[in-house]
C-alpha cells in the first residue's frame, strides 16, 4: 500500500484491488507496466501471478523459493 514501507506490503490482491490504488496513487511508474501485465495474464487464464522483490539484494531464485512469504500474489 505504501512502496516506502516494507510493512504494507499485500501478500495477496485481485485486479480491482489493484486498480484501486492505482487510482491512489499507491502504484504507479515502472509498477504500472508489471500490474497491468498481471491483470492480462489473469484475464488470459491464468490462475495466478507473483510479484517478486528484483532488486539485487532479493534474488529472484531465493523469493520464489519462499513464495507465500515475500512479494505479492495476484488472483481473480
Amino acid at each position: 500500500r505504501d512502496p516506502a514501507d516494507r510493512t504494507t506490503l499485500l501478500l495477496t490482491c485481485t485486479p480491482e484491488e489493484i486498480e484501486a490504488l492505482v487510482s491512489a496513487g499507491a502504484i504507479s511508474g515502472g509498477m504500472l507496466p508489471k500490474v497491468r501485465n498481471c491483470i492480462a495474464a489473469l484475464r488470459e487464464g491464468v490462475a495466478a501471478v507473483l510479484i517478486l522483490d528484483g532488486t539485487p539484494d532479493r534474488p529472484a531464485l531465493l523469493e520464489s523459493l519462499i513464495a507465500g512469504k515475500v512479494g505479492t500474489l495476484v488472483m481473480s
